[in-house]
């Protein structure tokens, strides 16, 4: 079904249930109020403007079932500031996903793949606030309140640190909280 909640402004967080494979044509398009998506390990393809000018978007996580991401996917989503890939091959995606997003968009991707995805398209001239590589088990990659995750963790002194650390922290969250 084409645009099945088109303009739902009204629509603030989606949890994709696990029997869904993949995200249909326009199925979100204009879904403005739309803050949150979480998607399961079931979803493999993502078709075209599936997400198109979701404004409310600042985070998104793309699992690693992932194989597909079709024309115009994320454009349009002008807040979305981090892009979290758990795709460990990554693939080339279709012109223009992601035209639109933020200026300040980061990718995270996972450990020792960057230069894979650098050599696919997912390059700094879409994801102009850079390319960061995370380790699934560091801290950072600590998804909390949906997509919202760790990106720097400090000393009370405001020293930052370069691996995980006990005991109390600053955090600097992909929100821009501080916790």
């Amino acid at each position: 079904m084409l645009n099945i909640f088109y303009e739902c402004t009204g629509l603030t967080s989606i949890t994709i249930p696990n029997s869904v494979i993949g995200i249909g044509v326009e199925a979100f398009i204009f879904c403005r109020g739309l803050t949150s998506i979480t998607f399961p390990n079931s979803v493999t393809y993502i078709t075209e403007s599936a997400f198109y000018g979701c404004t409310g978007l600042t985070s998104i996580t793309i699992p690693n079932s992932v194989t597909r991401i079709q024309d115009h996917v994320f454009a349009g989503c002008k807040s979305l500031t981090s892009v979290i890939s758990e795709i460990e091959i990554p693939f080339a995606f279709e012109e223009d996903a992601f035209d639109g997003i933020s200026d300040d968009c980061i990718l995270y991707v996972p450990m020792g793949t960057r230069d894979a995805y650098i050599s696919q398209g997912w390059t700094e001239e879409v994801f102009k606030g850079g390319i960061v590589e995370m380790d699934p088990n560091d801290i950072k990659m600590a998804k909390q309140d949906g997509n919202t995750f760790v990106i720097d963790s400090y000393d009370l002194q405001g020293r930052k640190f370069n691996a995980s650390q006990h005991g109390v922290q600053i955090l600097r969250m992909s929100d821009g909280a501080v916790k």
